[in-house]
């Protein structure tokens, strides 16, 4: 459009639409911005001091998995309710069945499980602790079985891709399965007739009365899962020195840019940044950040309030302290 070719009156229309634009995205800034700033408030002064050493957890799979091993890890005293899947986690806490739930979320090697990212969103649950797991897969058998007798072998499908170099080497002509999970895994092969074999958790062996073939047969000798605890509400414990967030940005040059300043003016050391295609759109990207940020800072609030107003929306998804 020439502008040039405009009269005085157009151009004041044009201008006037642009200010209610403007004032009604301000208004809209200001509105999240609170919103945020409310949420870190309350979940700072609300949260007990001390995380809880029991409760009823949600668990994909079923006893034996490496989900479990978190559990009992994050809490003392956990009451384990296990789920067919990763949804069934999701929608026991959406009930309110379980108050917690634990889940992985990333591998050292195979990356990040990118459905539970998309079922935090979508449920709307927050991160309040997660632990790294030093992951150690094993393969079984049925007692009184051997490899001689085995044509498949069966894991979840992270399981399998964590040991695919061990089973092309050794196992190149066996048929690999995926599971739900690898405690299931370990179910499938103690219930079958001896001609599968399983990777799982070394805590499968006693419960399913397995025999260990090979142990320690991941790629990786620095094999760590990062598992996760969520809940319904945000809750801040004392000691919450990282923070999770996912932003999708405007369309317009060095809006990424923006954000990623906001987070290191504020002194964050960015841990991860990781972009996923949003569902029904034509390739637009939202993007995750994992930083850390001791959350007893008497700036924490306002950093976050900042970060949010440069982007197009940002979601909490927590903040929490993370062991080993």
């Amino acid at each position: 459009m020439d502008y040039k070719e405009l009269s005085r009156e157009q151009i004041d229309v044009m201008l006037g639409e642009l200010y209610k634009e403007r004032m009604k995205r301000s208004e809209r800034e200001l509105g999240t911005n609170m919103e945020l700033k409310e949420l870190l408030e309350n979940s700072l002064a609300k949260t007990p001091a001390n995380f809880p050493e029991s409760g009823l957890i949600a668990c994909p799979g079923i006893s034996g998995s490496n989900t479990e091993e978190a559990a009992t890890r994050i809490f003392k005293y956990p009451s384990c309710m296990y789920f067919k899947n990763f949804e069934g986690v999701f929608a026991a806490i959406d009930e309110g069945l379980c108050e917690y739930g634990v889940l992985p979320i990333e591998n050292s090697y195979a990356g990040s499980i990118n459905t539970v990212y998309d079922l935090l969103i979508k449920h709307k649950c927050y991160i309040v602790r997660s632990i790294k797991i030093r992951v150690e897969h094993n393969l079984m058998v049925k007692k009184g079985c051997s490899m001689d007798d085995v044509t498949e072998i069966v894991s979840h499908q992270q399981a399998l891709l964590q040991c695919n170099d061990y089973l092309k080497k050794n196992y190149p002509s066996i048929r690999l399965t995926a599971c739900t999970n690898t405690a299931e895994a370990a179910r499938m092969v103690a219930e079958g007739d001896g001609s599968m074999a399983a990777i799982c958790a070394g805590r499968c062996e006693d419960i399913y009365d397995l025999r260990v073939v090979d142990s320690n047969i991941q790629d990786s000798a620095s094999n760590y899962t990062r598992f996760i605890c969520i809940s319904k509400t945000p809750q801040i414990y004392p000691g919450a020195d990282k923070t999770s967030i996912r932003v999708i940005t405007e369309h317009t040059p060095g809006s990424l840019l923006k954000v990623i300043n906001a987070i290191v003016d504020n002194g964050y050391n960015m841990t991860k940044l990781e972009s996923r295609p949003i569902p029904s759109t034509d390739f637009d990207f939202s993007f995750y950040f994992d930083f850390d940020a001791a959350a007893s800072a008497p700036n924490f609030v306002k950093s976050l309030v900042e970060i949010d107003s440069v982007s197009e929306e940002m979601i909490y998804l927590g903040s929490y302290q993370e062991t080993l």
